[in-house]
C-alpha cells in the first residue's frame, strides 16, 4: 500500500479498471517536458473534467435549488468550481503526493494550480473509467457536491477547507453505491 495510486484509490474507495487513466490524470505537464517517453499530461482530462464538473453540479443545483433563477444557480456554481475549492478537495484526497511534476520543480505539486486540474483531471479520468451513472456518484461528484452545497448552504461556510471534510465523506459513501449499482449492472 506504499504506492502513491494505490493509497489514493482507497482514500477514494474506487479502484480504476484503467489505472493508465488514473496515472494520466495525476501527470503534470512539466512531468512530460522532462520525459519525453511519458505519454501525455493530465491537461485533456482537465479539460473533460471541468465539462463533466459543470454539468453534475449543475444538475444538482437545478434539482436542489427549484425555485431560483439562472444567476444565482451560476454564482452558486462558480463557488464550487473556483480554485479554491477543487484545490481544498485536492488536499483532503492528498492528491500533491500522488502528482508527478518535473524533478527541477517538486513545490509544484502543492501549488493551488497544479491541484485544481489534478482535481478536475481526476473527475474525468473517474468519469471515463466508471462511466456516466457509477462517475456521478464517484468520489468528489454529484452525491459530494451535493452534499457539499447543502452543507455550505445551511451552514453558511465559506471556508471551502472546513467544508470539504463532509463533503469527501458523502463522496466515499456514494463512491460505495456506485460500485455496488455497477455490479448490478453488469451481472
Amino acid at each position: 500500500m506504499n504506492d502513491p495510486l494505490t493509497s489514493l484509490q482507497a482514500r477514494l474507495g474506487y479502484t480504476f479498471r484503467d489505472p493508465a487513466l488514473l496515472a494520466c490524470a495525476l501527470t503534470h505537464r512539466s512531468f512530460v517536458n522532462e520525459h519525453p517517453d511519458a505519454p501525455e499530461s493530465n491537461q485533456r482530462l482537465e479539460f473533460l473534467g471541468d465539462a463533466v464538473l459543470q454539468l453534475v453540479l449543475s444538475e444538482e443545483l437545478f434539482r436542489l435549488y427549484p425555485a431560483e433563477r439562472e444567476g444565482l444557480l451560476t454564482n452558486r456554481r462558480k463557488q464550487l468550481v473556483e480554485g479554491r475549492f477543487t484545490t481544498a478537495l485536492a488536499r483532503e484526497l492528498g492528491l500533491e503526493t500522488c502528482l508527478r511534476v518535473a524533478a527541477a520543480t517538486p513545490e509544484l505539486a502543492a501549488t493551488p494550480s497544479a491541484l485544481g486540474d489534478a482535481f478536475e483531471a481526476l473527475v474525468a479520468a473517474l468519469y471515463l473509467d466508471a462511466g456516466a451513472a457509477p462517475a456521478r456518484a464517484a468520489p468528489s461528484t454529484k452525491r459530494g457536491f451535493a452534499a457539499a452545497t447543502r452543507y455550505r448552504s445551511a451552514r453558511g461556510c465559506t471556508d471551502t477547507a472546513g467544508c470539504g471534510g463532509r463533503l469527501i465523506r458523502a463522496a466515499r459513501r456514494g463512491a460505495r453505491r456506485a460500485r455496488r449499482r455497477a455490479k448490478e449492472l453488469r451481472v
